[in-house]
């Protein structure tokens, strides 16, 4: 099948009616935690398996959790496994292959797949790509995009394994309770910030400093738009084609765009569309008349919903942190007060999760109406929203806020938060090297 068609790539007549999906998914911090659950008390007594535990009190493991909500596919937007950190920079093939064996060796999440009646579906970011916040520039993509494929049990013969990135789409269902999902691939054709990311670098705290540099490259980005700089890509022009043509023939009620980053927040320290604004907004304009369209996002280790518009809003689902959350590291205090201060584009005050999540999209084909959950590692039900099945036309372009735009602080004013921020982590960087020099003389 040619991968400029409006086909889908994979096509299941038989209805759905739940679909999972996650991101960020780290074997070794999900093996650790499972292991401190196991050593507790309430855990010992053979209680951790799934099937009486409705109030998940038992779960050690995420995926019993996402395997009790009974759904008919799992949609991963990305992070599906991490390297060691003993890899820096780009992650070599072989490891790569390594990480993805011993995650589909997981009993857990393979109990959940061979459960499932349609199957694993979905897209990388850049950690299953293979370097922290890489793009075009990375080596070897084929050779990783066909890793990738194998993850997902995609035919060797397929048509995907030939196109430029992991873009693909996948229909379920047939006449008036059809669904399409539509994956794309934002790393495969991405450009450099104008300001690149070092988190893939070795640089100590490359990924914190790159939040900074983002935040630098987001507060400059007006005098790029106006200066006549060739404005950055994010998914390269024959994607855009096969986007385009994907959606033109759409006839699904229900149309599910996956980006492993989020589309339509604000928050300018966070990788997003919004650092490719022209990307943004002529992403926004080729989906605009798609029936009952949503978005679904990971990457940034917390959960969160976000929408644009009235009356038929459109809506984004940001699912991210199977394993772990961004209050987990050592600055992870600073998490909720940047959510905080970038909150304009979210649906509701407090819609937002810093917990291990996951989400559900639950399908009343006689309601007409779609209902999205968000859980916590428990599979408790931590934020809802429900949503008619219906033509999302009448949300207009203007509403589409820019990065920093309507926040509850001045950006100027954050981005010197920011650099005061940066300056105490290497503070504490120098603290901690001369902490393990006088190790090292004392040894």
């Amino acid at each position: 099948m040619s991968s400029m068609t409006g086909s889908s790539d994979e096509v299941y007549e038989t209805t759905v009616t739940r679909l999972a999906f996650g991101s960020c998914h780290n074997r070794r911090l999900g093996e650790a935690h499972q292991r401190k659950l196991t050593n507790r008390q309430y855990a010992l007594d053979n209680a951790t398996l799934s099937n009486n535990d409705d109030d998940g009190r038992h779960t050690v493991n995420i995926w019993e959790s996402i395997a009790r909500t009974k759904p008919n596919a799992w949609l991963w937007t990305g992070d599906a496994i991490y390297l060691p950190k003993k890899f820096k920079g780009d992650g070599p093939i072989q490891a790569l292959k390594d990480e993805y064996d011993q995650t589909l060796a997981i009993p857990q999440y393979s109990k959940f797949v061979e459960g499932l009646s349609h199957g694993i579906f979905g897209t990388w970011d850049d950690h299953d790509y293979g370097g922290n916040d890489r793009g075009k520039e990375m080596a070897d993509r084929e050779a990783r995009r066909d890793l990738f494929l194998d993850f997902l049990n995609v035919d060797k013969k397929s048509e995907r394994r030939k196109r430029a990135g992991v873009y693909n789409s996948i229909t379920f269902g047939e006449m008036d309770r059809k669904v399409k999902v539509i994956f794309l691939d934002t790393r495969w054709h991405r450009d450099l910030h104008m300001f690149p990311s070092l988190a893939a670098s070795k640089v100590p705290l490359g990924s914190v400093i790159s939040c900074f540099t983002r935040l630098l490259s987001a507060t400059l980005s007006s005098v790029i738009n106006t200066a006549g700089f060739k404005r950055p890509q994010m998914l390269g022009e024959e994607q855009w084609k096969w986007l385009e043509s994907q959606v033109n023939e759409s006839d699904a009620q229900i149309n599910i765009i996956v980006s492993s980053v989020q589309v339509l927040t604000t928050n300018p320290v966070v990788e997003s569309w919004g650092h490719f604004r022209e990307e943004q907004l002529r992403l926004i304009r080729t989906i605009k008349d798609l029936s009952g369209c949503i978005l679904l996002s990971g990457d940034v280790h917390h959960a969160e919903l976000i929408s644009i518009g009235h009356g038929d809003e459109l809506l984004e689902v940001t699912s991210s942190g199977l394993t772990h959350s961004c209050k987990d590291p050592f600055y992870g205090r600073l998490c909720k007060p940047i959510l905080e201060s970038f909150s304009s584009h979210r649906s509701f005050d407090g819609a937002y999760v810093l917990e291990k999540n996951f989400g559900t999209l639950d399908i009343d084909w006689n309601q007409m109406q779609m209902t999205i959950n968000i859980h916590n590692f428990e599979g408790r039900v931590k934020i809802q929203t429900t949503r008619p099945i219906k033509s999302s036309k009448r949300w207009t372009l203007h509403k589409i806020l820019e990065l920093g735009e309507k926040n509850k602080i001045p950006f100027s004013s954050l981005f010197l938060v920011n650099l005061l921020i940066l300056v105490f982590l290497l503070k504490k960087l120098q603290s901690n090297l001369k902490v393990v020099s006088k190790d090292i003389k004392k040894s």
